[in-house]
C-alpha cells in the first residue's frame, strides 16, 4: 500500500464504515462524513456532533446507526446518555437525527437488511432490532452473551467478540440464532 493523501480529524476515532462513496468515522465527539468520490483527495463534508461518548457507526440504505456509550474512560461521564442514534444521511451535507433509543452500555453493532444487532454489555447480550422503519427501531430479541464488545456478520454466521472469547452463532433464523462454537482468548 502507498499513502496517497490524508485528512485531519479530531481525536478519538473508534470505527470506520464505508457506504457508497462516503466514509463514516465514529468518534468520541461525533460522526464524521468524508467524501471519497476521488479516493486520492478525500474531503470532510460534515460532522454530526453529539455528547462525548464512544461511538461505533454502521451505515445501510442512507441510514447511519451509531451507538454512543458514556461513563467509560474517554467516553463521557453519564450512563443515562448512552443511546442508539439513528440518522438519515441521504444528504451527507445535512444529516438528520431520526431517533434516539436508550441503551445501557452499548458497544459494537452490525446491520443487515431489516435487522440491527447491538452489543450491550449492560444488558448482557446482543440486542436485536427490526429496523424496517429506521425512525422506529423495534426491539425483537436478544442473544445472551457476557460482556459483548463487537459483532461481524458473514451470513449465515455472526462472530461476536467479548472480553474473553469469540462466539459464533448461526443466524439464518434471526430471532432464534443458534450457538455454533467458541474460541477463547488467553
Amino acid at each position: 500500500p502507498v499513502l496517497k493523501n490524508k485528512i485531519k480529524v479530531d481525536y478519538g476515532i473508534e470505527t470506520i464504515s464505508i457506504y457508497g462513496n462516503y466514509v463514516y468515522l465514529g468518534a468520541v465527539d461525533g460522526v464524521y462524513i468524508v467524501d471519497i468520490n476521488n479516493p486520492q483527495n478525500p474531503v470532510e463534508l460534515e460532522k454530526i456532533e453529539h455528547h462525548i461518548s464512544c461511538d461505533p457507526v454502521v451505515v445501510q440504505n442512507d441510514i447511519a446507526y451509531s451507538t454512543q456509550r458514556s461513563n467509560a474512560v474517554g467516553c463521557g461521564t453519564n450512563w443515562s446518555n448512552s443511546v442508539l442514534a439513528v440518522y438519515d444521511v441521504s444528504d451527507p451535507l445535512s444529516p438528520n437525527l431520526l431517533t434516539n433509543v436508550g441503551m445501557s452500555q452499548p458497544y459494537g453493532l452490525a446491520v443487515e437488511n431489516n435487522w440491527l444487532f447491538v452489543c450491550d454489555e449492560g444488558r448482557e447480550g446482543v440486542v436485536i432490532f427490526d429496523v424496517s422503519d429506521p425512525s422506529n427501531p423495534e426491539e425483537k430479541g436478544k442473544i445472551n452473551i457476557d460482556q459483548p464488545r463487537d459483532i461481524i456478520l458473514a451470513h449465515p454466521y455472526m462472530i461476536i467478540s467479548s472480553k474473553t472469547a469469540f462466539k459464533i452463532y448461526n443466524y439464518s433464523n434471526v430471532l432464534e440464532a443458534t450457538y455454533v462454537s467458541t474460541f477463547k482468548l488467553d
